[in-house]
């Protein structure tokens, strides 16, 4: 398994301090729903800010959006990911066929 990123570390771990007994699930459902829009905010943002700047040049975005973008995509990656010499656990079963 993958290791999260540092900022869903933190919304996972922001969630479960916010659990509290007697929540309806539709309010827990929204509750969570609004934690994963204030943690996915800047990454909004700096999209945002990319398509807008690129719609008024068209279609090529100001260098500084695209680097804005980078940074902030760059809080969002998986802190470790797996190396390309492991080995694939499913390549030896095919298809699924056994």
């Amino acid at each position: 398994m993958k290791q999260p990123s540092e900022k869903a570390e933190s919304l996972a771990e922001e969630i479960f301090d916010h659990v509290r007994y007697g929540l309806t699930q539709a309010d827990a459902i929204r509750e969570l729903a609004e934690m994963i829009d204030e943690n996915c905010a800047d990454l909004v943002e700096s999209a945002g800010a990319l398509l807008r700047d690129a719609e008024s040049h068209r279609g090529v975005p100001d260098p500084v959006y695209l680097a804005q973008l980078q940074r902030t995509l760059a809080g969002h990656q998986p802190t470790r990911t797996w190396p390309d010499t492991e080995p694939d656990l499913f390549a030896k079963f095919g298809n699924g066929s056994a």
